[in-house]
């Protein structure tokens, strides 16, 4: 105090201030780390003593790394039931029901899972219209076999009924194969 004529007192409060600069950064260095939690304790903790601007800027980059970690969260649970459409639904109301979660994230995961779905709902389309084309090839064989009067093998209609079980087809490929049975006795 006996020197405050040479300015020494705002010297003291520059270095204080040059040390708080450096708790800041490290704060912004945590949130920039993936370290948020500590950076949002520091600055719960030091708010009152941090100006506006640089309190601003770490509420923002707080905001942005919670934001970033529920994504990531999100986006951990979707690569892990990537080929689960129940899981993918489960997890689209768990998305869209997150009100933590701002809606321009929201919406950019939901759309993913959402395209997720259709895709493996087309893949599912598709391969069954596969197992059709087989059945219905399959049943052509047996048709012809047994048109020309030659009886198919057993392996044959055992393939064949193999093929249509479960389906809308079964009782049209076991009436098939009664018919050719017959067929066979002749």
């Amino acid at each position: 105090l006996e020197f405050q004529w040479m300015g020494f007192p705002g010297a003291v409060k520059e270095w204080v201030t040059e040390r708080a600069l450096e708790r800041l950064r490290a704060s912004r260095y945590r949130i920039a780390s993936k370290d948020w939690e500590y950076a949002k304790t520091y600055y719960n903790a030091n708010k009152n003593s941090i100006d506006k601007t640089t309190a601003a800027q770490l509420e923002k980059g707080l905001y942005e790394a919670g934001q970033k970690q529920l994504t990531d969260n999100f986006n951990g649970v979707f690569v892990a039931s990537r080929n689960d459409p129940a899981s993918l639904e489960s997890l689209s109301k768990s998305v869209a029901g997150s009100r933590d979660l701002d809606e321009a994230r929201r919406n950019i995961l939901l759309g993913r899972i959402d395209s997720r779905v259709e895709v493996l709902r087309m893949r599912d389309e598709r391969e069954q219209r596969q197992r059709e084309h087989v059945l219905d090839r399959a049943i052509t064989q047996v048709n012809n076999l047994t048109l020309k009067g030659y009886p198919p093998s057993a392996d044959q209609m055992s393939a064949v009924f193999n093929a249509a079980k479960g389906t809308d087809r079964e009782a049209e490929v076991s009436q098939m194969i009664a018919t050719a049975t017959a067929t066979s006795r002749f």
